[in-house]
C-alpha cells in the first residue's frame, strides 16, 4: 500500500488543465496519504488545493520541508512516476507525453507496461468507456470521457496516485458520477490515493474517505510566492 508522508512541506505549482489556470502554494503540511483513501482536499483555488494535489504528484515548482514516499525521502521524479493526472489530454500515465496512435493503442501499451493483468475489455467495463472512441486520438476524447479514459490508463499502467484537478462545481459532477459508477471505489479497493482537490466541502464529504483543509493564512508561507495564489485565470 503506498504512503506518502509530508513533513512541515510546503510548495507552489503552476496548475493547468483546457479551462484553468493557476499559480498556487499552500503552507507547510504535516500529513500522511495512504493507499486506498479518497481524500478531500478542501479549500477554494486560492487556498492552496490544487497545488497540494499537483505536488503529491511531483509536479511543485519550489518547496521546502520533506516528502516521504513508502517510508524513504522522495524528489519531484519519484512522485510523478507513480502519479496520474485526470483529464488531461495526452498521456502522461505512461510516460510518453504524446503516444501516437488510438485510444486503443494507448490503452493497450498501458495494460502490457502495468501489473494489473486486466484484459482491455474488462477495463472498458470497470471504467465505464465508450468502445465507439477506441479508434480515435486521445487528445479528441472530450470531457467527461476523457477523464475516465486518464484513470483507466493510470490504473492499467499501476499508477499508485491519482491527482485530479481543481474541481468546480461543474467538474466535481463528473467525480460524482464516476463514484457512483465505482470507477473511485475501484481504484481505492486497489489500493490507490486519490486527491480531490475544491472547495465544495459538503459534496466532497460525502465521497471522499478523509478530508484535508489547506488554507492557512498567507503570513504563515515561507516558501514559493508571495500570497497562496498570485494569479487566477479562468478561460
Amino acid at each position: 500500500m503506498p504512503t506518502i508522508q509530508l513533513i512541515d512541506y510546503e510548495a507552489s505549482a503552476r496548475c493547468r488543465t483546457v479551462n484553468l489556470t493557476c499559480l498556487d502554494s499552500f503552507p507547510p503540511k504535516n500529513c500522511t496519504f495512504e493507499g486506498g483513501n479518497i481524500y478531500g482536499l478542501c479549500g477554494d483555488i486560492r487556498e492552496g488545493s490544487w497545488a497540494l494535489s499537483w505536488a503529491l504528484g511531483g509536479r511543485s515548482e519550489q518547496s521546502s520541508g520533506e516528502i516521504l514516499l513508502d517510508g524513504v525521502h522522495a524528489l519531484q521524479k519519484d512522485l510523478k512516476g507513480r502519479s496520474c493526472f485526470i483529464g488531461e489530454p495526452y498521456c502522461p500515465s505512461i510516460n510518453s507525453p504524446f503516444l501516437p496512435g488510438s485510444v486503443r493503442a494507448c490503452l493497450t501499451k498501458a495494460l502490457q507496461t502495468g501489473p494489473t493483468g486486466w484484459t482491455l475489455e474488462a477495463l472498458t467495463e470497470a471504467f465505464n468507456l465508450t468502445p465507439e472512441r477506441f479508434d480515435r486520438s486521445p487528445m479528441h476524447v472530450q470531457h467527461p470521457q476523457s477523464w475516465y479514459l486518464s484513470a483507466a490508463i493510470g490504473f492499467a499502467a499501476g499508477k499508485d496516485v491519482f491527482c485530479f484537478p481543481y474541481l468546480t462545481a461543474q467538474t466535481l459532477r463528473t467525480v460524482e458520477n464516476m463514484y457512483a459508477v465505482g470507477v473511485l471505489n475501484l481504484l481505492s479497493e486497489y489500493n490507490k490515493i486519490i486527491l480531490l482537490p475544491s472547495v465544495h466541502s459538503d459534496r466532497l464529504s460525502a465521497i471522499c474517505d478523509r478530508m484535508i483543509d489547506t488554507f492557512i493564512p498567507a503570513s504563515t508561507i515561507r516558501c514559493g510566492f508571495s500570497s497562496p495564489i498570485s494569479r487566477f485565470k479562468e478561460i
